[in-house]
């Protein structure tokens, strides 16, 4: 089940492999896909004006639909095992698809697209992926037991985030994108700050005084030679 962001359309998809673009509030079913080539969906997601849908199949290919024009416009694939995760960029631009063959990719459907970007390190199956608003970062959840912040530009990790003995389910950007909500299988939700530097304006807020050396070398990662 997938909302855009106005909360005009609700797309379902069924078992049999349909998916329905439903209006909302009066819940008139305004568009259905019943394509063969669908299977049974194992994600879907639709872009922030409602006008782009983006289901994934069994057979791990993720196809774009014009919800205007009522037809396919892209098929992408790539992924070697389940998708379990789809979601278009707050800009619409891109599509990023996370699976249990532990990759991400990044589409631009704003060109059709077909070579993603590709982001590569979890150990175990990609469970969520999200983009921020700047379309610059990405953040992952995994079955590996880690959420991680991805520079979409380069590819590369950024941080990893640690702390739980279970799979991360879901990871998102709070609303002003400052800190990132982990929720894991052991029923949890942690929070983390993005970046260090969020992470110092979080500690001068609690913190009174200043830093241990020790603590600046097990916090900080500052190279100091400490008594």
């Amino acid at each position: 089940m997938a909302i855009d962001v106005n909360g005009n359309n609700l797309a379902i998809a069924d078992s049999d492999g349909a998916v329905k673009i439903i209006r909302l509030p009066d819940l008139l079913v305004v568009a259905e896909f019943t394509k063969d080539k669908l299977d049974t969906p194992t994600a879907i997601a639709l872009s922030p004006d409602g006008k782009l849908l983006a289901v994934a199949n069994q057979r791990h290919i993720v196809f774009i639909f014009d919800l205007t024009l009522g037809s396919e416009v892209n098929s992408l694939e790539g992924h070697t095992l389940q998708i379990n995760s789809l979601a278009f960029s707050p800009s619409g631009r891109y599509v990023i698809s996370a699976g249990l063959d532990k990759t991400v990719r990044i589409w631009d459907v704003s060109v059709r697209q077909k070579t993603p970007k590709l982001l590569v390190g979890h150990s175990a199956g990609v469970l969520h992926a999200k983009l921020d608003s700047t379309d610059t970062l990405a953040l992952t959840a995994s079955a590996d037991k880690t959420s991680r912040l991805w520079d979409v530009g380069t590819g590369q990790e950024i941080s990893r985030l640690n702390g739980s003995d279970r799979s991360i389910l879901l990871s998102r950007f709070t609303a002003d994108e400052n800190r990132i909500l982990a929720v894991s299988e052991d029923g949890t939700i942690r929070t983390y700050a993005k970046t260090l530097n969020d992470l110092l304006k979080l500690a001068q807020q609690r913190v009174t005084r200043g830093l241990f050396c020790k603590e600046r070398v097990q916090f900080l990662f500052e190279q100091l030679k400490c008594p």
